[in-house]
């Protein structure tokens, strides 16, 4: 006897029948709420001092969208704003936009934040911002840094000065 298939919409509609599936997905998205509101408040200083300084816009994606390349008094805001995050996907986010610097900007807080954490996808976000931007004062970080994150940045910039030609 040969059993009848259940196409996607009919399996989607058992599971949302499912008291047990729909419970975790309401747990999955309270979390995701959650995380939400924490970014918006760990955030809410940077982007005002952005905004004050006239990077106007009410996220960090819409303020690079806007002002990239950002000005230097907006890549001291982001630098200065790292140490004060603590979750690694904020970090993320800054970090990224201080890719988008126009200038040239300290760099020992990336090298700092690369030494300080274990999260790997943090770590390759420093490194590749590292590679596209301008960043001064990361030469002593360079020479003890481990071979594969220095291959790592060789290949980006290798990948990032083939684009400009």
């Amino acid at each position: 006897m040969s059993k009848k298939q259940e196409s996607a919409q009919e399996f989607l509609a058992r599971l949302e029948r499912d008291p047990a599936f729909a419970m975790r997905q309401a747990r999955k998205e309270a979390i995701v709420l959650d995380q939400a509101a924490k970014t918006k408040v760990a955030f809410a200083p940077m982007i005002q001092q952005l905004n004050q300084i006239g990077c106007s816009g009410n996220t960090i994606e819409e303020i690079v969208r806007r002002h990239s390349p950002l000005p230097p008094s907006a890549t001291a805001v982001l630098l200065a704003a790292l140490p004060l995050l603590a979750d690694p996907r904020d970090c993320d986010a800054v970090v990224r936009a201080i890719g988008c610097s126009g200038d040239r900007y300290d760099g020992s807080p990336l090298t700092a934040l690369f030494d300080a954490t274990s999260d790997e996808s943090l770590k390759w976000a420093i490194v590749n911002t590292i590679a596209i931007s301008k960043p001064s004062n990361i030469e002593s970080w360079l020479a003890r840094m481990g071979q594969h994150w220095r291959q790592v940045l060789q290949d980006l910039s290798q990948l990032d000065a083939g684009e400009g030609e």
